[in-house]
C-alpha cells in the first residue's frame, strides 16, 4: 500500500458480508474511497498459507471493472481499482487462489542416471505413469523422465478428476516453489519449465545425480482456486 493512501482521508462504505466456503471463511468488509484510489477491503480465515489472487469483478453504472492489484496488508486483503470508480452495484466474486500448505514429495534414485550413461544414447525417455499423491480432487502422476548430458527432466502430470469446491490450477503454477535435497542436505532450488497447463515441469543437473546416493524432491506454495460463485450487492447507504 502506498505511503500516500496510507495518508489521504478515506470516505467509507460498511458492506459486512461473511461466507463460508468448503473451509476458508471470507468477508467483504468494506469499500474505501480516496481522491488517488478506491479499493475493496476482505477478510479471510483459510487453511491455505496465504491468498495471492482475487477472481471478482465489479459492476457500476453498468460498468464491469476488474481489479487493479491485490494485496495483503496487516491480516486484510486489499483489492486496488482505478480512480473514479463509484461504489458498486454488485460484486461477482467467482473465487480466490490461494497457496496450499500441502506440500508433493517424492523420492528419486540417482543410479537411474547411471543406467541412462550405459545406453550410450543422447537422450532417453523413460514412460514411468507413477502415481505420486492425490490432493484437492486432482492426481499428480510422475509421468515421464527426460534423460541428456545435462541431467533429468520431470514431467508430472496433474489429473483434476474431481473439485468440490477446492482444486489445483496450474494457471497460477509460477508460485510453485521447488526444491531437491540429498542425503548431505546439499539443496538445489529449481525453476518450472515449461508452459502446459495440466504438468509441473522441472529439471535436475547432472551434476546433482552423480554426487547423491539419494534426492528427495519437494514442492511447495501449491496454488489452489477456491470456487466462490457469490454474488454481492452492497447496500448504496
Amino acid at each position: 500500500m502506498s505511503y500516500e493512501y496510507e495518508k489521504e482521508e478515506k470516505i467509507i462504505r460498511q458492506i459486512d458480508e461473511t461466507k463460508k466456503f468448503v473451509e476458508t471463511i471470507v468477508t467483504v468488509s468494506q469499500w474505501e474511497k480516496t481522491p488517488s484510489d478506491r479499493r475493496l477491503i476482505l477478510n479471510s480465515n483459510s487453511p491455505l498459507s496465504k491468498i495471492v489472487e482475487m477472481d471478482l469483478k465489479i459492476s457500476t453504472n453498468e460498468t464491469e471493472i476488474v481489479p487493479l492489484i491485490v494485496e495483503e496488508i496487516s491480516g486484510q486483503y486489499s483489492v486496488s481499482f482505478p480512480s473514479g470508480t463509484e461504489l458498486p452495484e454488485a460484486i461477482q466474486f467467482y473465487g480466490l487462489i490461494g497457496a496450499s500448505s500441502k506440500e508433493i514429495i517424492f523420492e528419486v534414485d540417482p543410479n537411474q542416471y547411471e543406467i541412462y550413461k550405459q545406453i550410450k544414447e543422447s537422450t532417453y525417455t523413460h514412460r514411468v505413469d507413477e502415481p505420486i499423491t492425490t490432493m484437492y480432487g486432482a492426481e499428480i502422476v510422475k509421468e515421464t523422465l527426460y534423460y541428456d548430458d545435462h541431467g533429468v527432466t520431470f514431467h508430472l502430470l496433474v489429473n483434476q478428476i474431481a473439485t468440490k469446491g477446492l482444486s489445483l490450477n496450474l494457471l497460477y503454477k509460477d508460485q510453485v516453489l521447488i526444491e531437491a535435497i540429498n542425503e548431505r542436505n546439499e539443496k538445489r532450488y529449481l525453476r518450472l519449465l515449461g508452459d502446459e497447463e495440466d504438468r509441473l515441469t522441472f529439471k535436475i543437473d547432472r551434476g546433482f545425480y552423480e554426487r547423491s546416493e539419494m534426492i528427495q524432491v519437494k514442492l511447495t506454495n501449491l496454488p489452489v482456486y477456491v470456487t466462490t460463485n457469490w454474488l454481492i450487492k452492497p447496500p448504496n447507504q
